[in-house]
């Protein structure tokens, strides 16, 4: 059953009164504070961590933190992606489950009475929008001599919240260039501003090639990832056996459904609408690597706007984005700087006044309501047929 937004507020409401409750016990348990003891905070989704984790080196090997022992409190959804590819820069990792941390109280407070007991000198926390029930408070049970964060900007909606309630758990906010900027460009500007530097050189890659694969796959093939985080983000599954169908009659390649074991459902409603040997589904059967791993290997991607896109930004491979604009600037259209085979299909209510049009979204900071599914299937297979 769906929560409503009232009872959403609410349980934040109460949940931030009992916060501040146990931040005032906290001090009275003992821990050994070392200065050596660095906290990175990340706990957006996967597609969010993709295109911050090229900046863990830059912090890394920077002069102020390179003697630091650098420990990351993550999303436990990307674990295995941060585990294989970043072990190397990273000393230890803190694993929350989100949904657990808002709901579990004892979960909760048991995982930030630890964050606490470990004894941070330092804590940064470097998601630009910081949330107040995770990030912040994650950040404020630190008990951190220096904790750093992003001033979230006035016009930010819902801004005024963070500003007004959890500003004072930081000794040091960075102020941020207004209006939207892309993510990785964002998260360049974040570290180069606490770093003091200049020479910032991270580029968004992700390196698959010592990735272990136990899943037998065609020589050549496109991915299709039909599933979306939100109804919105959700191009019509008869869309998508409509351009699988297409590729499938016009071309040799094979077709590999990619998603997470909650899109199971839709990839199975898609294989019944295209029911072809050629059809190849790995839905809930691959880890985040592995997933990395395929997308490298693929012609092309077909994806609505999910960490598939960020994916294959990362490892090269072209692909083809339905989106109904909503984020728009920050996480879509790429800028052609950081990749230039990505194309973003929206609604024509966007395609025919884009101009106008990606203005009003920035100033209402990308959050789109047009309908995904005027994206029409022609146009998706000739933008698509232009990578083949």
């Amino acid at each position: 059953m769906t929560e409503s937004l009232f009872w959403i507020k609410l349980r934040n409401l109460l949940l931030f009164c009992v916060d501040i409750i146990f931040f005032t016990i906290l001090p009275i348990f003992n821990r050994i504070q070392s200065s050596s003891r660095v906290l990175l905070v990340r706990m957006d989704s996967i597609g969010d961590y993709i295109l911050f984790r090229n900046y863990i080196k830059a912090l890394k090997l920077s002069p102020r933190y390179a003697d630091s022992q650098i420990t990351l409190v993550g999303n436990i959804i990307w674990r295995d992606l941060a585990e294989f590819f970043d072990k190397g820069e990273l000393d230890s990792c803190i694993w929350i489950d989100r949904k657990k941390f808002i709901r579990n109280l004892a979960y909760r407070y048991k995982t930030l009475k630890t964050i606490y007991e470990l004894g941070f000198q330092t804590v940064i926390e470097s998601e630009f929008s910081h949330e107040i029930l995770f990030g912040d408070a994650i950040v404020h049970a630190s008990f951190a001599l220096e904790s750093v964060g992003s001033l979230i900007p006035k016009d930010k909606p819902g801004g005024w919240k963070n500003r007004l309630l959890s500003t004072s758990f930081y000794t040091t906010l960075i102020n941020m260039q207004d209006g939207i900027t892309f993510e990785f460009n964002r998260n360049k500007e974040f570290f180069t501003k606490l770093l003091q530097t200049e020479t910032i050189t991270a580029k968004l890659e992700l390196d698959t090639t010592a990735v272990p694969f136990k899943v037998m796959l065609p020589q050549e093939y496109i991915v299709i990832v039909p599933g979306a985080q939100h109804e919105f983000r959700q191009w019509a599954i008869q869309h998508f056996a409509f351009i699988i169908s297409h590729f499938l009659n016009s071309t040799g390649y094979h077709i590999v459904v990619c998603g997470s074991i909650a899109e199971i459902p839709i990839a199975q409603q898609l294989l019944g609408l295209c029911n072809s040997a050629r059809v190849v589904n790995t839905t809930g059967k691959i880890n985040l690597p592995e997933f990395a791993k395929i997308i490298a290997g693929a012609k092309t991607v077909i994806t609505n706007e999910t960490s598939a896109v960020h994916f294959a930004a990362a490892v090269k491979t072209p692909f083809v984005c339905i989106s109904n604009g909503h984020d728009f600037g920050r996480f879509h259209p790429y800028p052609t700087d950081i990749f230039a085979q990505g194309v973003f299909l929206y609604p024509f209510e966007i395609k025919e006044q884009y101009a106008r049009i990606a203005d009003e979204l920035k100033l209402l900071q990308g959050k789109a309501k047009y309908n995904i599914n005027n994206v029409l299937p022609e146009t998706v297979i000739q933008m698509v047929e232009k990578f083949l």
